[in-house]
């Protein structure tokens, strides 16, 4: 029971990090979806961040109410994995885009 607030911080920050690398690649690929964005805040960024923000903390309580306490090391290192297969997706797609 102890660990089940910090496993659905890691589960959030998962989700955060795979749909934030998904919405950034579509705002670049798709120029309506970054000028929807633009709009929702003034500024694309700032509306990735108001919205990576806002579901971070939202996915916490969900995870919270109807997660279950999990092992916390395997929490950790799916997120670090996530973390690497996002940045290796933008770094990618980035580079596919430069050379273009």
């Amino acid at each position: 029971m102890k660990n089940k607030l910090v496993s659905a911080a890691f589960k959030s920050a998962t989700a955060y990090l795979l749909l934030m690398t998904a919405v950034v690649i579509l705002a670049d690929l798709y120029p309506p979806v970054k000028s929807f964005l633009a709009n929702l805040t003034g500024h694309h960024w700032t509306a990735k961040g108001v919205l990576g923000a806002s579901l971070f903390v939202a996915l916490i309580f969900i995870f919270k109410a109807f997660g279950k306490d999990e092992e916390l090391s395997r929490n950790i290192s799916i997120t670090i994995a996530s973390a690497i297969i996002g940045s290796l997706a933008l770094l990618i797609f980035y580079l596919a885009h430069y050379f273009a």
